[in-house]
């Protein structure tokens, strides 16, 4: 059960921004500040779900 108490909000930010990347198609540089704006807040949410 704890497992998916962190998984499951981290999966959910991953899923929005894995969206917002594919939006954006075949954009490099958008592609990665996209990729970088959503792994800043899945370790923030990972953080604030595991204390």
């Amino acid at each position: 059960m704890r497992l998916l108490k962190q998984l499951v909000p981290v999966a959910a930010v991953a899923a929005f921004g894995g969206a917002g990347v594919q939006e954006v198609g075949g954009n490099p540089y958008l592609t990665l500040v996209l990729g970088i704006a959503t792994a800043v807040p899945a370790v923030f949410v990972y953080a604030r779900v595991v204390r």
